[in-house]
């Protein structure tokens, strides 16, 4: 089976980037060729559709150091990104609405490129994958997560996404933490960069050289050819909109609009 293989990013624009993810999911059809897509993001906390900013992050921190916050249209919690981890969503027809499934599969696959670079990865929870760290030659033992993921579904379509950590400042992404008391800042903060790590403390490669392994690993589990290709006018078209009318708002980012407004 032949796929599409986007290379969209728009790294200083989180939210146009988040409405291409939903317009390109919105605009698939069922037997349309599965899409597989990898995009960046610059500095900025993405949070979880059901979830409150005030509550999950600190404003003023994002707010003095130029991070963007942006709400994705699917669930989970926050993720901090910046230009050294790698995001990517996979698009395809699907005849039922099983999202475990669909996890373990996607699961599968990044753990299959991850070995095509020398990882002994593993999924950790449904939506994440850790690699296993060595109690001699680290300092916090058991499993570090590199990844976490998220999901939707509709009849005929599944789309999953996830950020890889490939090269991130933790210390940012620990920092930007909202914590119920200030005087636990510090301790909630190193918990958090105790449970996290990059690919690049495993292995040096750069996100060019992951990039192309989750291709592979993709394209092998899902047997899948995915062949470069460019968004259509329909997926520019409806992106566009979406984003003037609900990405670029602050009545959606901040929790404020919960109804679909295209």
């Amino acid at each position: 089976m032949e796929g599409r293989l986007l290379l969209l990013e728009t790294p200083g624009n989180t939210r146009m980037s988040l409405a291409y993810d939903e317009a390109i999911y919105r605009s698939f059809q069922y037997g349309d060729k599965p899409i597989l897509r990898f995009y960046r993001h610059d500095r900025s906390v993405i949070i979880g559709y059901f979830q409150v900013a005030e509550e999950e992050v600190d404003l003023d921190y994002m707010k003095k150091n130029g991070i963007m916050l942006a709400r994705r249209y699917t669930g989970g919690g926050a993720v901090y990104h910046d230009l050294g981890d790698l995001n990517f969503s996979v698009v395809r027809s699907s005849d039922d609405m099983d999202i475990t499934s669909m996890f373990r599969t996607m699961n599968e696959a990044v753990v299959n490129s991850l070995r095509i670079l020398g990882l002994d990865a593993r999924p950790g929870e449904l939506n994440d994958v850790s690699i296993p760290v060595n109690k001699k030659t680290d300092i916090m033992a058991g499993e570090k997560k590199i990844m976490g993921a998220a999901g939707a579904m509709r009849k005929g379509a599944k789309l999953w996404h996830a950020a890889m950590l490939v090269h991130t400042d933790l210390d940012m992404l620990s920092a930007v933490l909202k914590v119920p008391d200030e005087k636990f800042r510090d301790k909630i903060a190193k918990s958090t960069r105790e449970r996290v790590a990059n690919v690049t403390d495993f292995v040096d490669v750069s996100i060019d050289e992951v990039r192309n392994a989750l291709i592979r690993g993709f394209s092998e589990t899902l047997h899948i050819d995915f062949r470069e290709d460019t968004i259509t006018e329909k997926e520019e078209s409806l992106a566009r909109e979406l984003f003037d009318k609900k990405y670029s708002t602050e009545e959606w980012n901040m929790g404020l609009l919960r109804k679909e407004v295209v």
